[in-house]
């Protein structure tokens, strides 16, 4: 009958599936991939079965112009998880005092008013630990988890001004002005620059030049170089805020300025929150600095979405009576399957 209990064999797929991708660096400048030059390898692994994963081995050759295969490495105890790092430190408190915040505006002219107005962007994915510099009390109404998560959506009133509110700045109406950070940057690596923007009013959301914003940098003894022009998004309210990118390769090493020329939008400038510069081609979750640099770690191995399973529930009366062997039995109760494990 529909309720009798059956043994059901449940379909486990244990797999894994490992990418290996190569970037290769010009050393001595020449053009050319040659002899001295640098090429970093690195391998994704993901599990795309439906079953969490223990115990496996990872093995890597590479066949030198030789003909001599080699292995780089066997196993995985030497395996660590690819690490993301936001090198702005206080990369949401924004300010042009040129001390104690790290940021800095010497050589151009900005107007800076530190997390002035509440307002943050809804439901964007965020990191946070105590390895920012600021304690938890601080975020926390604005950033419901620890570690990762999203911020809060919808918004609940005006509260925490740490992870709720946003910078205001603008130019002195000089294009040319910029607010920035001294980092130490690595040689032919690729370094991407983001921000959350939004515009002071409805007057300030359209394609003008002084309405607009760039991102900016200037190498070691080198002159400044700029993003395109963004246009702020359409202004609805204090959250209507747009993650802003821009990608730039270091050619030399050494410190760098690396900041945000705010629009003058007739001496109101715009409101700025979240601002990340990490290594890498793209903008990933926003990880929350303050006077500490903060990094956030890749996620383990997890269960594949893309993996079809079943979820049972458990039976707990009445209890099948096959007590002589080790068994899953099955109950379909009306379409809802139940699973009592012997």
């Amino acid at each position: 009958t529909e309720n009798d209990p059956t043994i059901t064999l449940l379909n486990v797929t244990n797999q894994i599936e490992a990418t290996k991708t190569a970037t290769t660096t010009d050393v001595n400048g020449n053009g050319q991939i040659d002899a001295g030059d640098k090429i970093n390898y690195e391998i994704t692994i993901e599990n795309t079965g439906n079953t969490s994963l223990k115990n496996f081995t990872v093995t890597d050759t590479l066949t030198r112009s030789s003909g001599v295969t080699i292995t780089q490495f066997s196993g995985t105890s030497s395996f660590t998880l690819k690490e993301t790092r936001n090198l702005f430190y206080y990369s949401n408190y924004m300010d042009d005092n040129n001390s104690g915040t790290y940021w800095y505006d010497s050589g151009y002219s900005i107007d800076v008013d530190p997390i002035t107005t509440y307002g943050y962007p809804l439901d964007v994915p965020y990191y946070w630990s105590s390895a920012s510099g600021i304690g938890w009390g601080s975020v926390d109404y604005n950033f419901p988890n620890q570690g990762k998560g999203q911020t809060r959506s919808p918004k609940l009133g005006n509260s925490d001004g740490h992870s709720g509110a946003s910078s205001k700045m603008d130019n002195n109406d000089n294009i040319a002005n910029y607010l920035y950070q001294n980092i130490v940057l690595e040689a032919g690596a690729e370094y991407t620059i983001s921000v959350y923007a939004r515009a002071y009013s409805g007057s300030y959301d359209d394609a003008v030049q002084a309405h607009q914003f760039r991102f900016a940098y200037r190498p070691p003894g080198g002159s400044d170089t700029f993003s395109s022009f963004n246009t702020m998004p359409t202004y609805v309210d204090d959250w209507t805020f747009q993650r802003y990118s821009y990608t730039f390769t270091a050619n030399t090493a050494g410190a760098y300025r690396v900041g945000i020329a705010p629009p003058y939008a007739g001496n109101q400038g715009g409101y700025f929150w979240g601002a990340q510069l990490e290594k890498g081609s793209t903008a990933s979750r926003y990880i929350y600095t303050y006077s500490g640099l903060d990094t956030m770690k890749s996620d383990a191995l997890p269960i594949s979405v893309t993996a079809t399973s079943t979820t049972y529930n458990p039976w707990t009366s009445p209890d099948p009576n096959y007590t002589s062997i080790a068994q899953m039995t099955i109950n379909n109760n009306g379409g809802n399957k139940q699973v009592y494990d012997n």
